[in-house]
């Protein structure tokens, strides 16, 4: 081994250069060899956390916060902000009030996220609100105040539950448009279930006059993702007696999430149980309408084989929306208000939804 201080040559035995006496040449090769162990190391790490990370969405809301602390400590392994931050995440979607504080400290603090000092007071309050002690002690050293009491914790609970359930699928929720001349067009609402298709009603893409569906379809996210550009859709499948459709993108968009709303059994609904839709009444935008289930499962009504009743008020422009339960789940779809009376008018403060499993089964 040559000697990386002069080159001369180096005892074997004393690890030492026989011309200058430094065991520089001994020191770097050592420093090498440990320096490529590290890299070695590392990379297992980075495999272990990869690994971890791609196999958070079946772990508990418990086992992830436990995760979360030993990336954000370095407990076992090398300090990791964002594999905490991500696996914290993830666990106060779940719920996880603990898992809500750390992912508002990071955020506070920009440790493996940009720092975003509003999202991080947002999340210091659904942590306070699910009973974290120490969201109420930061929130309130940081308005000098302590937190408000909720007298009516069961109105409290649900308004966190509706917030959280429609800032989950407001993403997926979209406007459609259909026409073919500017005399005979249609107008309603969607909703994206799969990275390529979208819900809505035959009766929104349909040309009345041939009964057949509309030549040109598009579709516009809810503002906001931010994203104007209309896309185009096409029809893939339908259903004029149930009143269903599924159009497909036509531009080759596919969404990248993996949290569509799920289609469930809407037999399971019973009377009161808490529902909301977003749909683009009267055509100003899309917009939330809240309600109950007003009577359970109707079969053979208006000519579906079943529907939903609810107190929903809907107007022109909501058809086609998904119907959502407090969980963000998809339990039907909004389809028509019956006749008044009087068969002159619309009838108010009642709605029909096509049930999910029709649309399943549809599917099937």
């Amino acid at each position: 081994m040559k000697c990386s201080y002069c080159g001369g040559e180096n005892d074997k035995e004393k690890g030492q250069c026989l011309f200058c006496g430094e065991t520089v040449g001994v020191e770097n090769a050592k420093k090498k060899q440990l320096a490529s162990a590290s890299v070695t190391e590392k990379k297992e790490l980075n495999l272990t956390t990869n690994t971890i990370l791609a196999s958070a969405d079946f772990m508990d809301d418990d086992a992830l916060v436990n995760l979360g602390k030993a990336f954000l400590n370095g407990v076992g392994q090398e300090k990791d902000y964002e594999a905490s931050y991500q696996l914290f995440y993830k666990a106060a979607q779940k719920g996880n009030s603990e898992a809500m504080f750390y992912v508002a400290e990071q955020t506070s603090k920009g440790y493996g996220v940009s720092v975003d000092i509003k999202n991080a007071i947002w999340w210091y309050l659904q942590a306070a609100r699910t009973g974290s002690k120490q969201a109420q002690s930061v929130l309130a050293e940081t308005f000098k105040s302590e937190m408000p009491v909720q007298k009516d914790e069961s109105v409290y609970s649900e308004n966190s539950r509706l917030k959280e359930a429609v800032l989950k699928v407001r993403p997926f929720c979209v406007e459609i448009t259909a026409f073919t001349d500017k005399k005979n067009a249609g107008a309603g609402s969607g909703c994206i279930i799969s990275p390529t298709y979208i819900l809505t009603n035959y009766h929104v893409i349909e040309d009345k006059r041939i009964k057949k569906p509309h030549k040109i379809i598009s579709m516009r996210f809810h503002e906001s993702t931010g994203e104007e550009k209309p896309h185009p859709l096409k029809v893939v499948a339908h259903n004029a007696k149930e009143d269903i459709a599924v159009c497909e993108f036509d531009d080759g968009t596919k969404i990248n999430a993996d949290n569509f709303p799920k289609l469930i059994d809407a037999h399971t609904l019973e009377l009161g149980d808490e529902l909301f839709t977003i749909g683009n009444m009267l055509g100003r935008g899309l917009g939330l309408s809240t309600g109950v289930v007003a009577k359970e499962i109707e079969f053979n009504v208006y000519g579906k084989s079943e529907a939903i009743r609810t107190n929903m008020s809907i107007n022109g422009g909501n058809s086609g929306g998904a119907v959502f339960d407090f969980d963000g789940n998809i339990i039907g779809l909004i389809t028509f208000t019956p006749p008044s009376e009087d068969g002159n008018s619309r009838a108010h403060g009642i709605s029909y939804a096509v049930t999910s499993n029709t649309i399943s089964k549809m599917f099937e």
